[in-house]
């Protein structure tokens, strides 16, 4: 079983919550999979997990300290995709997660909340996940310098997806540590 976590695409999405609607509307061209959701109705004919109301962008802050404790939860034993920074730690199959970028920690003045996240949580905790996917190889740079992890279980995928033509290229990052995982 895949498990792509799709939380932070809602009604309303921005940034991630856009890659995330692509990256789904895509991924179905390649792979089988579940998508986590607190909103089924925003996927309709895929297999959804759901997952309460209260973990959706559209709660602000307070949904953000929420979905955190929630993901928590999840004890799963397939591959966990997720298209942000965040971890399950009682996950028992594989973790895929995307570092976007450590912005937080280059600006800190900037992402006060997050920068704690990533100092504190995600430097501690990334060596929960198998693979990290990011955006550029100036983010798989700066993840090693400041995660200590090996170069080898980050993939570049660029988030960028051009349909005529540039699909596989795009997505084949994350395809591929998929598929490494499922061995």
């Amino acid at each position: 079983m895949i498990l792509v976590d799709a939380i932070l695409a809602d009604e309303k999405p921005t940034g991630i919550g856009v890659y995330t609607f692509n990256l789904v509307k895509n991924l179905i061209k390649y792979l089988d999979f579940e998508v986590l959701t607190h909103n089924p109705d925003l996927f309709p004919g895929l297999k959804t997990v759901k997952a309460p109301t209260f973990v959706s962008p559209s709660r602000g802050k307070n949904g953000a300290i929420l979905r955190t404790f929630y993901l928590q939860t999840l004890t799963g034993k397939g591959i966990l995709y997720r298209t942000y920074h965040h971890i399950s730690l009682f996950w028992r199959g594989k973790q895929i997660i995307t570092v976007h970028d450590l912005l937080p920690i280059l600006f800190p003045e900037r992402y006060i909340e997050q920068y704690y996240f990533f100092k504190y949580f995600l430097k501690r905790f990334i060596n929960f996940v198998d693979f990290v996917i990011t955006d550029s190889h100036r983010s798989k740079e700066d993840i090693v310098e400041f995660f200590k992890i090996e170069e080898g279980r980050i993939r570049v995928f660029y988030p960028g997806y051009n349909e005529e033509g540039c699909g596989v290229v795009t997505i084949g990052a994350l395809i591929g540590a998929i598929f490494e995982l499922s061995r």
